[in-house]
């Protein structure tokens, strides 16, 4: 490896040697990170020197070799100008990652802690990364991996790695090995703690977070582990990685463990009143995911979860409004038994202010309740809806914003299934409504529009016949 030590010296006159003076001491002394902060402190300025005196321990004997690993590991550490590119310009990582098979798990946890500090710099130390070959050299550790400390140094790598951007995200799930960290994870979770819970949490989320999904065939493998990190911890930052990833896991992915059921909607809905705002939206959107298939009514019921659904509406949080909508949404079509809560609580009258006042992505979720809810609604459930201006209220708003359109055709449709459930002069109102509501929609809208039309016109007929 003598090529790394044939780099110009002219950018100060402090020779190699007085370099190697300076660090002398070290070899004899416990290589701690305080050590080695105290000496880089005196070459502060001579950054290239630092870098050569670590390679040449590196070129040296193993004893050497971990204090080289470690000057540079806390080169990377630096609060201020971080000279990644003169660590990948030395070309020391492949000698590092070639030293690995033959020397202790110490000099490989420094190597892993390098790797984790070039992911965290701009997009060509990732590049770099992955041309030296390291998601292999994380696979070559995870598949002899006995040692939950490196084990979590790899997750970090991971997670620095995959949490930049989809496209990193997608190379390390592809070139990864998922089978052995899930392996891992399984058959040490008793042992890990708070902090490595923390870390391996963060990492999966940034496996399973970006706009664009991951292949979730492999990513699925972590949704019984994130199952019993969210019923068994409690630790606020393990719960809100750990939440988030299971809601966009099960946003796209509907095979879930029914056995978990019971016990994950109980810890959601306890969370709920968690202090954390990351916690109380991924919490609503795990509910939400889990309504969209089916909740028991008696879960719900016993549980409280409708009301508090229901106080969430005066949430100053916009998301905590929005996806509380969206549970409701999602439960009302399962059943006309929560018909009652609305009526009981001052649910209506919430309503109303949002429609008012709300922002249009709030207001659609809001009207979505309503017309989930014409699905299952009996005749009485439906012309209440209709005596108390509920509808009215929902038309008026599409004369100012035609984009909810898409949202409540169909829900009109279904109220209006039932005949004799309109008076004259509410049909001739909702069609005059309609009519003028033409000019503001689209195309797509118009042709579920002629169908409410049509629907209030045969209503009208029949009204005007029945009258004669």
């Amino acid at each position: 490896m003598q090529d790394f030590m044939d780099s110009d010296e002219s950018q100060t006159s402090i020779p190699i040697e007085a370099i190697t003076e300076l660090f002398s001491s070290m070899s004899v002394s416990p290589y701690t990170d305080a050590a080695v902060d105290t000496e880089l402190k005196k070459v502060n300025l001579f950054e290239d020197y630092a870098i050569k005196y670590a390679i040449s321990l590196i070129s040296s004997s193993s004893s050497n070799q971990l204090l080289g690993a470690r000057i540079i590991r806390r080169l990377l550490t630096k609060e201020n100008e971080i000279p990644y590119e003169k660590v990948i310009q030395s070309n020391v990582l492949p000698c590092l990652i070639q030293l690995i098979p033959s020397l202790d798990e110490q000099f490989a946890y420094e190597v892993l802690w390098i790797i984790s500090n070039l992911a965290v710099g701009e997009e060509y130390c990732i590049d770099y990364l992955l041309s030296q070959r390291s998601l292999e050299l994380l696979n070559f550790i995870l598949e002899n991996c006995k040692s939950i400390e490196i084990f979590s140094q790899v997750m970090w790598a991971i997670g620095n790695i995959a949490g930049t951007n989809h496209s990193y995200r997608d190379t390390v799930i592809q070139q990864l090995n998922i089978d052995k960290i899930a392996y891992f994870l399984y058959a040490h979770e008793r042992e890990f703690s708070t902090t490595d819970y923390q870390n391996i949490a963060w990492s999966i989320h940034n496996l399973v977070s970006n706009k664009l999904p991951p292949d979730l065939n492999k990513i699925k493998l972590f949704i019984p582990f994130l199952q019993k990190i969210i019923i068994n911890q409690e630790d606020q930052w393990v719960l809100e990685d750990a939440l988030s990833s299971y809601s966009i896991i099960t946003d796209k992915y509907s095979d879930l463990d029914s056995s978990f059921n019971s016990q994950l909607l109980a810890k959601f809905c306890s969370l709920l009143d968690h202090q954390s705002r990351k916690i109380n939206v991924s919490c609503l959107k795990n509910i939400g995911n889990y309504a969209t298939q089916k909740i028991d009514q008696d879960f719900v019921i016993k549980s409280g979860l409708f009301p508090k659904l229901i106080s969430f509406i005066d949430s100053s949080d916009k998301m905590i409004r929005k996806e509380a909508y969206w549970v409701m949404s999602n439960l009302v079509l399962d059943s006309n038994i929560y018909f009652s809560y609305l009526i009981n609580s001052n649910f209506f009258e919430k309503f109303r202010k949002t429609l008012e006042n709300d922002s249009v992505d709030v207001i659609k979720e809001a009207v979505w309740v309503i017309c989930n809810f014409a699905v299952v609604s009996d005749f009485d459930q439906a012309k209440w809806l209709i005596d108390n201006m509920i509808i009215d209220l929902i038309l008026e708003k599409l004369l100012i914003n035609a984009t909810i359109g898409d949202v409540i055709f169909d829900g009109l449709l279904n109220y209006f299934k039932f005949d004799n459930i309109l008076e004259i002069k509410e049909i001739s109102r909702y069609l005059e409504t309609l009519e003028n509501a033409k000019i503001h929609i689209g195309n797509n809208d118009n042709l579920k529009l002629e169908k409410v039309l049509q629907r209030l016109n045969e209503m009208k007929n029949c009204t005007d016949f029945a009258m004669e």
